[in-house]
């Protein structure tokens, strides 16, 4: 897998339901997994405001205007209104991704084949917006590129040909900026730590001897974003 993203973890019972994974949260309302059911409740009063069955694998996505629901088998997502699940659209990813880096409000950052245009990328990063089934934007990845969440608004993209470091807004895919920082050769994983005005970035290098405890290079990128 290419990059580095957000650790997650989530528990499935013995037929491929999600347990005890509730959200998202919104002003109005709340997503619960009940029992086969996805239940919309109230964010003020708890109360069941509409359900709808769930299959097993069932993933979702929710703003203040949808909740959207997937699988991770057909990529075919189902567009409800959030305020009394009525059905509004239907949508498929245009390819299986590779891989899926963050979710954010019904925003899907994830790693798409190539297409076969371009023959230097190994895969294409890409925004997919659930709500309207279409794609933001999207970003060549060779094997050189390593993409790497930062949070749920920045998203890193290290260049290790060029050394260069860049930091891109999730929603839209504008580079806010460029650094040129000290890297090891070879990157073995890399977390990230936030402030209003500071991203720091811990990078960990692959240790020459399995027996070598993996070393780290601290980043600190300073600056109006």
């Amino acid at each position: 897998r290419n990059g580095v993203r957000d650790i997650t973890t989530q528990y499935t019972d013995s037929f491929g339901y999600l347990v005890d994974t509730f959200g998202p949260f919104q002003a109005n309302f709340f997503c619960s997994p009940e029992t086969g059911n996805l239940v919309i409740r109230s964010s003020g009063s708890g109360r069941e405001l509409w359900s709808l069955p769930l299959s097993a694998g069932s993933r979702w996505l929710a703003n203040d205007d949808v909740v959207v629901v997937y699988d991770e088998q057909s990529w075919q997502f189902n567009v409800h209104r959030a305020v009394d699940g009525k059905p509004l659209a239907t949508y498929s990813l245009p390819a299986r991704p590779l891989d899926v880096l963050d979710a954010s409000g019904c925003l899907l950052l994830v790693d798409l084949p190539a297409g076969e245009a371009d023959d230097e990328a190994l895969s294409q990063l890409t925004v997919w917006d659930a709500e309207v089934g279409g794609i933001v934007w999207s970003r060549s990845l060779n094997e050189d590129t390593m993409p790497f969440l930062i949070d749920k608004q920045l998203v890193g993209m290290v260049d290790r040909a060029s050394e260069q470091m860049e930091l891109i807004d999730i929603r839209t895919g504008d580079v806010l900026c460029t650094h040129t920082p000290d890297q090891p050769d070879h990157i073995q994983d890399i977390h990230c730590i936030t402030s209003a005005e500071q991203v720091i970035v811990v990078v960990s290098r692959v240790p020459e001897q399995e027996a070598v405890v993996p070393g780290t290079r601290i980043i600190s990128l300073e600056g109006t974003l």
